[in-house]
């Protein structure tokens, strides 16, 4: 088996016009094995429902299931699988020099999921990717906030079609819950924040 990272800055050329080049932010991960071989996309949490401090990393993210979507449909034909990671904030020194430069209020908002250690994240991203996944979540609200936003992403597995299904419309009931808790969290912050700035001009 061989993983190996084929971009980080990269462009996607589609091959039914290679004229036209589409540039994303993402990384790509070539997984092949004796069985099958897997196309990897690296998203994370953060395409399930983008926060106050990371708009134009959302986009990039959020472009990447419609990305996978359609590269899956050009691919399965030649046995090729298609699987976006939903990696939360994982332990790293790059999510810890991050800590340090993002918004107060991103960490505060953030903080709700928590984070994980690096070798479990890769464990259940490898042993999701294994099984054939297209998509592929670390923890429970992670695995929450995929039902909620399935949309047209294809499912393997008729057990958990069946639970987007059934569930879909309580995870969105349950996404409102967490959106209302986050406007709240920034209305009380903004508001904290107006009071000290007016109180040193006064």
């Amino acid at each position: 088996m061989i993983w190996i990272s084929i971009t980080d800055w990269g462009s996607f050329h589609k091959k039914s016009n290679p004229r036209k080049t589409q540039s994303f932010t993402f990384r790509v991960f070539w997984l092949h094995s004796h069985k099958s071989t897997c196309i990897t996309n690296w998203s994370g949490t953060i395409m399930e429902a983008g926060i106050y401090g990371y708009t134009a990393y959302s986009a990039s993210k959020c472009g990447l299931q419609g990305l996978a979507q359609a590269l899956q449909q050009e691919v399965i034909s030649d046995d090729i699988h298609v699987t976006l990671l939903f990696p939360p904030d994982t332990d790293t020194p790059g999510f810890e020099q991050e800590q340090k430069k993002r918004p107060e209020l991103t960490s505060i908002i953030a903080a709700s999921s928590g984070s994980m250690k690096t070798k479990e994240v890769a464990k259940i991203c490898l042993d999701g990717i294994k099984a054939g996944k297209f998509t592929v979540t670390c923890h429970f609200i992670g695995f929450l906030l995929s039902i909620a936003s399935s949309g047209m992403s294809p499912q393997r597995s008729f057990w958990l079609a069946f639970v987007q299904v059934m569930f879909g419309g309580l995870m969105r009931l349950v996404g409102l819950f967490f959106q209302w808790d986050w406007y709240k969290t920034i209305e009380k912050w903004s508001k904290t924040k107006k009071e000290e700035a007016n109180s040193k001009l006064a």
